[in-house]
């Protein structure tokens, strides 16, 4: 709830938050993949690149678990997720300023 307060559209504090409505546009395709890993394996985590409400880019670290109702369909994804872009982009500049051979 703090994440979407703080990051998510603006709307109703409690309505369902979809990642695919927070992801920049260029990132899209990989919301299919991540779909694929969560029906297979149930579950999936990882870094993931989403919008802040005033259009600039955050790095955000997911854990999410597949939701079943009682007859074991898949009817939503439960997660948590935080945000760690100033642990993250430090790495990434030192890792892209290094030498290439």
């Amino acid at each position: 709830m703090a994440f979407k307060r703080a990051y998510g559209p603006p709307g109703q504090p409690c309505s369902p938050l979809h990642v695919r409505d927070m992801m920049p546009a260029k990132n899209l395709p990989l919301f299919e993949e991540y779909i694929k890993r969560i029906i297979t394996t149930g579950k999936d985590e990882g870094l993931l690149k989403v919008l802040t409400k005033g259009g600039g880019e955050i790095i955000i670290e997911y854990k999410n678990a597949l939701v079943h109702d009682p007859q074991g369909n898949p009817v939503g994804v439960r997660g948590s997720a935080r945000d760690v872009t100033d642990r993250v982009r430090p790495r990434q500049r030192r890792r892209d300023s290094r030498p290439r051979c």
